[in-house]
């Protein structure tokens, strides 16, 4: 049998709808399946009617022109040689038949005879039951059909509009039957309209608080999209929405909500975007959001937030729009938005971020991710106010160093004035911690210590481990009264730079040293070393051996042949003397010190 170019669209649109079951009823449900079953099935009941009525009237047209086809036609169906078999349209459509199965041919003594049921085009004889109703009984079905359903659409439009308060306006908007209900000062959520209300619009009216069951009280509980932005709401009660099981948008913006419990939306899984940005919301109230899996934007912009719980975004895995600027956050932890594995936008301007080194590694993921916008500038510290992230070196984000402990000889200590054993080593130990690492050192007298060099007539040992936490480490080989004094311990990085003083003395002094106890370095007229006496005695006896050898040059010099005056020997000699003296008296002070 030959199909007809509708039957074949009709066909194809069937088996494709065969293909797609499986894979609806996995992800939507079996409910989405028979919905759309029932959408094609009674499509193709509406083709079969119209189809019916039209060969009928073919049909009459044909028996009026030809009397004597009109004979034969009903010796055809009223014949012995016909066989009927019961295949009804809605059963073949319903058990999916195949083409061959509604419209084949049965075929006894070699003679073809039709079934009941044919897809035929116009002026396709029809073999149907129908084929025998009275033309008259068809057009009062098709007639009734068409006005019982203009009837229920013209009613059931009239219902919802007219159940509209005054103040709002009530109508069509993209398919939706939206209650638009602007400045029309509610208090509360208004009665009176339809339930079958899809979108309502509250927006600038005073409603300060939302109770619980604000919207199922009122029979509003097939809401897709609520609005409720600059309402003067303060308080949100925890299951206010959770009737609204349908609802997609819902807009908190631009009120007084000071805090915010995230299980709120523990029932509106089909929520896909939520803008509570322009509330002063200090915190959100709990550990995360519900899991929210169809929810796509999240406005939380111009709101007071400086911290979010670590656990905020966990359950929001197809996010993809976040939006937190106009906020108070310093610094942020990245492992907060890693579960946001579907984000694509993030907007973190106008905040007072502190670039520093605790932010470094959300700085570095959010570039990492794409998702950094050229408005997102530091606020901190001085010398990076107003720079751009992206226009920074990781190693500009540093945190000024801080010291940490400060030891002598392995005894942490927090005094400035410590104390030390005349003729022992003693270590002076310095920890700073900085990120990224510091420079360390010891200074003393506004000198650098270095390892192995020598200050102030000392051998210094310096040892420096460690990175981000480093220890510098200055070891004074036997010590002695003049290695009292001041020490500073220095770390620097780009971030900024700290410094801390330690004085050291000595309370325990030997006997022979001569010097008051409990009194800081020769240089402040306080101790001298007990070897000031050796060093007195080699002067003295330099002085005696360089006045010998100026007599001796003197008589030598009068034993010379040369004639000379005694008065010109003298001169010199005495010329000769007054150089030593005066060369003595110069640097006598340099060898006491």
């Amino acid at each position: 049998m030959k199909l007809s170019r509708r039957d074949i669209l009709h066909e194809a649109q069937l088996d494709a709808h065969r293909r797609k079951t499986s894979h609806l009823s996995s992800r939507n449900g079996k409910q989405n399946f028979d919905d759309e079953t029932d959408h094609i099935v009674e499509d193709r009941m509406g083709w079969w009617i119209r189809s019916t009525i039209r060969d009928h009237l073919s049909m009459s047209r044909l028996e009026l022109d030809d009397p004597e086809r009109r004979t034969e036609d009903k010796k055809d169906l009223s014949g012995s040689n016909s066989v009927t078999e019961n295949v009804s349209p809605l059963n073949c459509v319903r058990s999916r038949h195949r083409p061959d199965d509604c419209a084949r041919v049965n075929s006894s003594d070699g003679s073809k005879r039709s079934t009941n049921y044919t897809r035929g085009g116009l002026g396709t004889r029809l073999a149907s039951p129908l084929w025998k109703w009275n033309r008259n009984a068809i057009w009062c079905v098709y007639v009734f059909v068409v006005a019982h359903c203009l009837i229920w659409s013209a009613t059931g439009s009239e219902d919802w509009t007219t159940m509209c308060p005054k103040s709002c306006r009530c109508t069509w908007v993209s398919g939706k039957r939206t209650a638009e209900c602007k400045n029309a000062g509610f208090d509360s959520i208004p009665t009176g309209l339809s339930s079958e209300v899809q979108v309502l619009d509250l927006s600038s009216n005073s409603i300060s608080t939302l109770t619980k069951d604000a919207f199922k009280s009122v029979g509003l509980v097939n809401l897709q999209r609520v609005f409720l932005k600059d309402c003067n709401i303060e308080l949100v009660h925890p299951n206010t929405f959770q009737d609204l099981k349908l609802m997609i948008e819902l807009d908190l913006s631009e009120n007084k909500l000071t805090t915010l419990e995230m299980r709120s939306f523990d029932s509106n899984e089909r929520l896909r975007e939520l803008k509570l940005n322009g509330n002063p919301l200090r915190k959100l109230n709990g550990t995360s959001f519900p899991p929210l899996l169809h929810l796509k934007n999240m406005d939380l912009s111009d709101c007071q937030l400086s911290s979010l719980p670590p656990k905020s975004f966990m359950n929001l895995v197809n996010l993809q729009v976040l939006s937190l600027s106009g906020n108070q956050f310093e610094n942020l932890n990245e492992q907060i938005l890693r579960p946001l594995k579907k984000l694509i936008s993030l907007s973190l301007d106008r905040n007072p971020w502190r670039c520093d080194c605790q932010l470094k590694s959300f700085r570095d993921w959010v570039i990492s991710k794409n998702l950094f916008r050229p408005s997102t500038q530091c606020a901190e510290p001085a010398h990076l106010v107003n720079f751009s992230w992206d226009i920074l070196m990781p190693e500009n984000f540093a945190c000024r160093p801080e010291i940490v402990t400060l030891k002598i000889d392995g005894k942490a200590t927090e005094a400035y004035l410590v104390y030390g054993d005349v003729g022992r080593d003693i270590t002076l130990e310095c920890l700073v911690r900085a990120n990224p690492a510091p420079e360390v050192k010891w200074v003393r007298d506004g000198q650098v210590l270095q390892n192995s060099s020598r200050a102030h007539g000392k051998t210094y040992l310096l040892h420096i481990s460690g990175e981000n936490e480093r220890w510098v480490n200055l070891t004074i080989l036997e010590a002695d009264p003049e290695d009292a004094g001041e020490y500073t311990c220095v770390g620097t990085n780009n971030g900024g730079m700290i410094e801390r003083n330690l004085t050291l003395n000595f309370q325990h002094v030997p006997s022979g040293a001569g010097v008051r106890p409990g009194v800081g370095g020769l240089g402040s007229g306080g101790y001298r070393d007990q070897n000031w006496i050796w060093i007195l005695v080699s002067i003295i006896a330099l002085l005696i051996f360089v006045t010998t050898l100026i007599m001796l040059v003197c008589y030598c010099s009068r034993k010379r042949r040369v004639k000379t005056s005694r008065a010109q020997d003298m001169k010199v000699c005495a010329m000769f003397h007054s150089l030593l003296e005066s060369y003595f008296a110069y640097n006598l002070p340099f060898f006491v010190r």
